[in-house]
């Protein structure tokens, strides 16, 4: 598949990147989400001592990921969900906006 799309990936990336502000070498087209979120992950400089903050809805391969740093990092969890669930009527009401500035 990548024989194909591959032949113009190079020109949607430099108009993507360009749409979004950035050079054409900050920018990358992955295969799907995991693979996305996965790159950003690993490309942290999480030290020893850093504390990572996770909640019940976090996707289930983005919790996988800690086990990889518990030597140095603290994994701590929320034991609320930041949002009611997506099966909940009026999770739009529960987010924080007017915290947003």
């Amino acid at each position: 598949m990548w024989n194909v799309v591959g032949k113009g990936r190079e020109t949607v990336r430099q108009n993507l990147a360009a749409m979004a502000g950035c050079s054409g070498d900050e920018a990358a087209i992955v295969r799907n989400t995991t693979e996305a979120l996965e790159t950003v992950v690993f490309g942290l400089d999480l030290k020893k001592g850093n504390e990572v903050v996770l909640t019940k809805q976090d996707y289930p391969n983005m919790i996988n990921w800690t086990g990889q740093l518990i030597p140095r990092v603290t994994i701590s969890g929320n034991s609320k969900p930041w949002v009611p669930g997506p099966s909940h009527r009026s999770w739009p009401s529960a987010l924080p906006l007017n915290s947003i500035k």
